[in-house]
């Protein structure tokens, strides 16, 4: 076991305030294993390109975007497959600021690579990610962008406590601090809505300076009653659809509007 694992393993209990809730809970369920550096990274096929109509439609939109506001990303097709949060943040970001990323549907590697493939002439925030899909320890916390591999994105006192040791982490202290789950779709699944969003509320307090938080959500995978419940947590919408042409669109709308598609 590497020098990082042995570190985290002199640690038995690891006590964390977020909001009101006092997580003190067993770092032996927080896993982690070094990734080799000269592995090869490779580009998920199904990223879509980004045309110059996309990029204006982003860049119209984030330019309206007040900092410290909270997203709720969504649109009738694969949020995650598309990278659209990961798009969101690396354009809204920049080099000297960092982000926590959660997913939940796909493996950090495959995140990462997705995340590399977007980003501009490296202008985008530094990453941490908690990964709650891989079936095996995927990197070391020390490195150019730390995991942390959490068994089950149900299990929201282990998410929580891992995001929170991901802010003491060097590569992670740069503000503006920002934070994307890039789907939300598995926490809905199996956790009632009401504690999906308690979470999410008690999350805001990970954010730093003016940080923004992205939240994807399928809008087929849920009923009109869960999808006005989890928007009461957003500023806004982030409505993503395609033009005539196949690029995307992206607007911002209200909260009430978005109730009331």
């Amino acid at each position: 076991m590497g020098a990082s694992n042995h570190a985290f393993s002199s640690l038995s209990v690891y006590t964390v305030v977020l909001g009101t809730t006092l997580l003190k809970l067993s770092l032996n369920s927080l896993h982690l294993r070094p990734r080799p550096l000269n592995a090869a990274r490779v580009v998920d096929p199904m990223t879509p390109p980004q045309d110059s109509e996309d990029e204006s439609s982003v860049t119209e939109l984030l330019s309206t975007v007040t900092p410290g506001s909270t997203l709720l990303v969504t649109g009738p097709f694969d949020l995650t497959g598309s990278g659209l949060c990961l798009r969101l943040l690396c354009q809204y970001g920049t080099s000297a600021e960092s982000a926590l990323i959660v997913t939940t549907q796909e493996s950090a590697e495959t995140a990462i690579d997705r995340y590399s493939s977007l980003s501009a002439a490296d202008d985008s925030p530094s990453i941490g990610l908690i990964d709650t899909t891989s079936p095996q320890y995927v990197r070391a916390v020390y490195g150019d962008s730390p995991v942390m591999f959490i068994p089950s994105s149900s299990d929201l006192e282990r998410l929580a406590l891992g995001l929170s040791e991901l802010t003491h982490l060097e590569a992670l202290r740069a503000t503006p601090r920002h934070l994307a789950i890039c789907s939300l779709d598995p926490l809905l699944a199996t956790t009632p809505t009401p504690r999906v969003k308690r979470f999410l509320e008690r999350l805001s307090a990970l954010r730093a300076n003016g940080g923004i938080a992205l939240y994807g959500v399928d809008f087929a995978a849920h009923d009109s009653s869960t999808l006005s419940d989890i928007s009461h947590i957003a500023d806004a919408v982030v409505w993503v659809s395609r033009t005539s042409t196949g690029a995307l669109k992206f607007e911002l709308e209200s909260t009430r509007s978005f109730a009331h598609r």
